[in-house]
């Protein structure tokens, strides 16, 4: 038909794609729905969705990773925290020969009553005689079907195999005898116990396994001691960075004194903090949540974009979705937070931006900014993962094997250094004495009777380019009839 169409549609996927393998975030917190005991990753909002269901005001995960996938993330990894004697909702498919007896249980995905109530239902039909079928409903949508069998073992092993139906059930089988027809059978018996507290964010920190890689990790909305401390023992633990805040509401002074307790404490040059909350569109209106998402993102587009050892900060932390601030920051404020080894959100030239890189080290030489953290944990992941191949390898006479040690660890450290992430050194003549970094496989540090017993040595110094977090000019004016400086 002639004329002009118009459709629509809903952006819910990220809007880069990822390249640097550390530019990964990890969230952990409460969620409406979805499995525990484990961490899942994912690549969009939708895909999210799937898995963990939509917005709830117990937490701030959705918020979160809807912000991060719109202001430029690519993967994140969710962990859902449930509170101490949560139960799963099950669904008991009766004996077809005996209707006191159970056939088959389907187990909710995930505790809590998130599935009571018909939320989650199982159908079992029979396409013909002694040969069915299970249906999964969620929210009165067929979500999953499996196929036809005349066995009980098979469907079993179907939907605990599948990686779509293990989003919703499980399934364990009781007897020989088949299960009864049924149509939408509600799942009942979920409970979500008391509710979550630092100690169960602690316990989701935990399957955050050391294997996902390096990363940021961060549990928006949870900001006590407890929940803090982990964060950073896991960043430092994992060779990942820890993001934080502070409670909504606290004012740049609030938000120094609640933090100063982390200021040089042990592992704190893995942890950066940000001020204040931030809020971004809902329907009409709009949302404050805490930041750690937004901060999550800039860093993952900027690592992506142009290199770990940037920092995600000023231009580079433009807000795209983000629309404003939960407070007014005034320029004076912007002083006390860094002052107290805080990183400010600010409104500046009409832009909504993360305007700090600081860490809450006290060693200014070596961890001022989270940067040094950064480029470190990237050069450690690079080096295990690149590493592997020479491993298991022989060690011949000639020391074959430490020239591509060698040559492995240069081939991680040189584009670095051409890129200006490690500071090169050179003497009054502009001759480089060194690119900023070293690498030193010797017979010294390998002597025979080490190498005899399978192991090489290799030693990496290298050093860390600064950051220019602040630029000032003087402006003199000078009369008509005088000289300019």
């Amino acid at each position: 038909m002639p004329g002009v169409i118009v459709t629509t549609a809903v952006r819910t996927g990220p809007t880069s794609v990822q390249v640097t393998p550390t530019a990964t975030a990890f969230v952990a917190g409460v969620t409406s729905r979805g499995p525990s005991g484990s961490a899942t990753l994912v690549s969009s909002l939708e895909q999210y969705e799937e898995i963990y269901g939509g917005y709830t005001s117990l937490g701030y995960v959705h918020q979160t990773v809807k912000t991060f996938f719109e202001e430029g993330g690519a993967r994140i990894f969710v962990s859902r925290a449930v509170g101490a004697g949560s139960t799963p909702a099950t669904c008991a498919l009766l004996d077809d020969a005996d209707p006191a007896a159970t056939a088959l249980t389907l187990t909710a995905t995930g505790k809590g009553a998130w599935a009571n109530g018909g939320v989650l239902e199982a159908s079992v039909i029979y396409p013909s005689a002694g040969n069915f079928k299970i249906e999964i409903w969620l929210n009165n949508a067929k979500v999953y079907t499996t196929a036809t069998y005349s066995s009980k073992a098979d469907v079993v092993y179907e939907i605990n195999n599948s990686p779509i139906a293990a989003l919703y059930v499980s399934a364990s089988s009781t007897g020989t005898e088949l299960p009864v027809a049924v149509v939408k059978q509600d799942f009942s018996g979920g409970g979500d116990g008391s509710a979550v507290v630092s100690n169960d964010i602690v316990a989701a920190l935990g399957y955050f396994t050391y294997d996902l890689g390096s990363g940021a990790v961060f549990a928006p909305g949870y900001y006590d001691s407890t929940t803090v401390n982990a964060l950073v023992a896991h960043a430092n633990t994992n060779h990942r960075i820890a993001l934080s805040s502070v409670a909504a509401g606290s004012s740049a002074s609030d938000a120094v004194e609640d933090t100063a307790a982390y200021v040089g404490a042990e592992n704190s040059e893995h942890l950066a903090v940000y001020w204040p909350w931030v809020r971004i569109p809902n329907g009409g209106l709009t949302m404050t949540i805490p930041p750690e998402g937004f901060v999550a993102a800039k860093r993952a587009a900027t690592q992506n974009s142009r290199g770990v050892f940037y920092p995600y900060a000023g231009e580079a932390g433009v807000a795209q979705f983000v629309v404003g601030l939960e407070q007014t920051v005034a320029k004076e404020d912007i002083d006390t937070v860094d002052a107290g080894h805080l990183n400010a959100i600010r409104l500046l030239q009409g832009t909504i931006r993360v305007y700090g890189a600081r860490s809450m080290s006290s060693d200014s030489d070596n961890f001022r900014f989270i940067t040094a953290q950064e480029t470190l944990n990237y050069v450690v992941y690079l080096a295990e993962r690149d590493l592997e191949s020479l491993v298991f390898q022989p060690i011949d006479g000639r020391r074959t094997i430490f020239a591509r040690v060698s040559a492995t660890l240069t081939a991680i450290l040189d584009p670095v250094a051409k890129q200006g992430g490690l500071f090169a050194s050179y003497d009054v003549n502009g001759n480089e004495i060194d690119p900023g970094y070293s690498v030193v496989v010797s017979d010294a540090l390998n002597p025979v009777t080490q190498l005899a017993e399978g192991k090489i040595v290799a030693k990496v110094g290298l050093r860390v380019s600064g950051i220019g977090d602040k630029i000032e000019v003087e402006v003199t004016k000078s009369s008509l009839t005088a000289s300019l400086v």
